[in-house]
């Protein structure tokens, strides 16, 4: 169960992702088996794929490290979203090209990221920071696909016809090889969005 704190926090960036994106599927912790972590929270419409990972004040940064990682792999947008705590040190990571700064990879891959802030004296978050529109955000394609299961890969891979309808699909790393060498990054995003959006989540809408 969320304590109070990240119960606040994520009421603030799910009302954000609502208020960005009106008709896409908000969903609270999506399981990644493949990553071993879950993505905090998520905005998802046919085209898109948009993450916020939270962090309160009672939160560490232990894991951000690795959740934004995967985050930034597989979403068209991802958001940090930090209680005011945490500001000197996401500013201090953020000056990644600092000699001194121990997080410059990560300091990086806060470059391709929404940083955005809580504070107590406002209601809403403040956007801090964000990337630059001429960023080139480069999602992988790997990392997408294997966002789904077993079944969903095979309906993907079905759908354009790689395997045979009435045939029993293949074992994960034959389905990614066959979707990495055949389809496109847009194809496979469609098919991971149209997923989640059909699968049933503990706390969706």
């Amino acid at each position: 169960m969320a304590s109070e704190n990240e119960a606040r926090i994520r009421a603030k960036t799910e009302a954000a992702l609502r208020a960005k994106y009106p008709l896409a599927r908000i969903v609270h912790e999506i399981p990644l088996e493949a990553f071993a972590i879950r993505l905090d929270l998520a905005a998802i419409t046919p085209t898109k794929i948009v993450v916020a990972e939270i962090k309160s004040e009672k939160d560490t940064l232990t894991r951000l490290q690795a959740q934004v990682k995967s985050a930034i792999s597989l979403a068209c947008e991802t958001w940090v979203v930090y209680n005011e705590k945490h500001a000197p040190k996401i500013k201090k990571i953020g000056q990644y090209w600092h000699d001194d700064c121990p997080d410059k990879m990560l300091g990086r891959m806060f470059g391709k990221c929404f940083l955005m802030e809580e504070s107590a004296e406002r209601r809403e978050l403040k956007i801090i920071d964000k990337p630059p529109l001429n960023l080139i955000h480069a999602v992988d394609g790997r990392n997408l696909f294997n966002v789904m299961w077993a079944e969903e890969q095979a309906a993907c891979l079905k759908q354009h016809g790689l395997i045979p309808l009435t045939k029993k699909h293949p074992n994960r790393n034959t389905m990614l090889y066959m979707a990495n060498e055949n389809l496109s990054v847009k194809q496979i995003r469609a098919a991971v969005c149209a997923a989640l959006l059909g699968r049933e989540f503990a706390k969706a809408d």
